[in-house]
């Protein structure tokens, strides 16, 4: 299984989804202010094209907000 997400729902849930490899890792989470804008319609709940982000981090984007350790 890949790495997928869905856009935040009408009450602001959504998901994201890492590989089974990612078990027992530490994945750090980040923000940027930037738009990217996507060659299909952002749903609510459905499926984000990850195409269309920038493989590796700005370096003015704010990094290591949150970090979690995945159960493994």
């Amino acid at each position: 299984m890949s790495f997928r997400a869905t856009w935040p729902s009408t009450n602001g849930t959504f998901q994201l989804v890492l590989p089974s490899s990612a078990k027992g890792l530490t994945v750090k989470f980040w923000e940027d202010p930037r738009q990217f804008f996507s060659t299909t319609g952002a749903t609510p709940g459905k499926a984000v094209n990850l195409s269309i982000y920038p493989a590796s981090l700005p370096s003015d984007a704010p990094q290591n907000l949150a970090t979690y350790t995945i159960p493994g």
